[in-house]
């Protein structure tokens, strides 16, 4: 009987497994899918028991199961490779040419099929996941955006009948305020839109970093005066004077970071502290960290506020404003300057939001500068070396004013480290602590080195209560 052509060319390469057999129950055909799923080269199949691939249908060949075929009902059964081993199918089976007994198999693999559909389905909800935050976003962005031109507009309407210089004034001074908002939430979405298509680029240059920080801090003063918050900022003196680096990139994470601490804090204080945490050959990597003691997050809100178009909560949006593309931003310039950017906060208990950046040491500046004190050293090394080493003294005489002044540095340092929950940093501090009131009372020692045991475990609430000794024992010191 010439040989009939059961599998088009149609079938060859679909997802299922189409096996042909006949009445000896050897396979006569067999597509691209069941080859590959079942472990055979192109052609080997052929001539192969059905049954050492299919055990299951033994029973479904013999002719009082033939309502089986008719049926074409499905069958969960396990399709065995040439390897031995297993897999879950769906499996069918209908007569092709009842006349000579050929018999069609199709199985589908389970786990693929599952799998499948599981990446459909993740796939729907990220796409309605991504429908909901841009309409979010388009709805943040119009309020956003109507609030200062409904505020010009009013003030221009007010202009138009005004006399008064005075009023006249200070209707200008608030629209300019309006225009700023404006021009800020514009920048942040044209920034987002360069870094979705990588066209920012890094524009290098040397600047003092203690200025660009002051600068920062003025920008912000008269809002943190406003709501009666106090500021405290930190630089190590380790930190260089001047470093090589994008400054205005930089400037605006900083902004932006600020900006949400004085938004979201309504009482209690702001810190700002920068570090220098490596340095290899003319590259330094800086460390910034900027606390509050505002409303903080929810702990299942944390890994999305980096996310672009998302804020922690829509009702936050409403009540304090913005795009939700801020820290997005934020992210992706941070990560731009080879770093990276995390938060820690607790609701209702604030947040500390900290990032790192890779700057470089301005190379020729650094050797001329070396090689001028070193000049300078040389003539004054003989006469300041007996200074230095009676203000050494006098640091580590317990008491002293320089001793009191270092030990107020270290307890301020301590108590972010603990806010921060930087345990590594806090040991370090903690035993210069210790070596500060080597001289005190036999209590004031002993509290030392509680905390610096404390801290060496990470055990806050024990380095919290060796600190608040400490504190107090300083204050009575100083008697205030």
């Amino acid at each position: 009987m010439r040989k009939q052509q059961y599998l088009p060319l149609a079938v060859e390469y679909t997802q299922e497994l189409l096996l042909v057999f006949g009445k000896d129950g050897d396979v006569l055909e067999a597509n691209q899918s069941a080859e590959k799923e079942l472990g055979y080269e192109k052609g080997e199949l052929c001539r192969k028991e059905i049954l050492s691939i299919f055990p299951a249908i033994a029973e479904c060949t013999k002719e009082k199961n033939m309502a089986f075929f008719t049926k074409e009902e499905l069958l969960n059964t396990n399709a065995y490779r040439k390897n031995k081993t297993c897999f879950a199918v769906d499996l069918r089976m209908v007569i092709l040419d009842r006349a000579n007994w050929i018999f069609l198999v199709s199985a589908v693999n389970v786990a693929k099929r599952d799998s499948a559909i599981r990446r459909l389905e993740r796939a729907e909800e990220e796409s309605d996941q991504i429908v909901r935050i841009r309409n979010e976003f388009v709805s943040n962005i119009t309020h956003e955006l109507r609030t200062p031109l409904n505020g010009i507009l009013g003030h221009v309407r007010n202009l138009l009948g005004e006399t008064d210089p005075v009023i006249q004034r200070e209707s200008l001074e608030l629209m300019e305020h309006c225009c700023e908002d404006i021009n800020q939430i514009m920048n942040n979405i044209l920034n987002f839109s360069k870094l979705e298509s990588g066209n920012y680029i890094l524009q290098e240059k040397e600047f003092s970093l203690q200025k660009m920080i002051e600068q920062v801090m003025a920008l912000h003063m008269e809002a943190i005066n406003k709501k009666g918050l106090q500021l405290k900022f930190m630089i190590d003196d380790a930190v260089p004077k001047k470093v090589i680096g994008d400054e205005q990139k930089l400037i605006q994470v900083l902004n932006n970071l600020l900006s949400n601490a004085i938004k979201f804090t309504l009482e209690g204080k702001i810190v700002v502290e920068v570090i220098q945490t490596l340095q290899v050959k003319d590259c330094v990597e800086l460390f910034f960290v900027v606390l509050d003691s505002g409303i903080g997050i929810k702990e299942e809100d944390r890994d999305k506020i980096f996310q672009s178009f998302s804020q922690a909560d829509g009702s936050t949006t409403r009540k304090y404003g913005g795009t939700g593309l801020g820290l997005a931003v934020c992210k992706e310039l941070v990560e731009l300057m080879q770093g990276s950017i995390h938060v820690e906060s607790e609701e209702g208990r604030g947040s500390t939001f900290s990032f790192s950046v890779l700057l470089r040491l301005p190379r020729r500046k650094r050797i001329e500068e070396s090689r001028t004190e070193i000049q300078v050293q040389s003539i004054k090394n003989n006469a300041m070396s007996f200074v230095k080493e009676a203000e050494e003294d006098r640091i580590y005489q317990y008491g002293t004013l320089e001793n009191q002044s270092e030990l107020r540095k270290e307890l301020d340092k301590m108590l972010l480290c603990m806010d921060m929950e930087n345990w590594e940093k806090a040991e370090q501090i903690a035993d210069s602590i210790k070596k500060l009131v080597q001289g005190g009372e036999e209590e004031i020692r002993r509290a030392a080195f509680r905390m610096e045991m404390a801290a060496r475990k990470a055990d806050k609430e024990k380095a919290m209560a060796a600190y608040e000794r400490i504190e107090n024992d300083f204050i009575t010191e100083k008697g205030e």
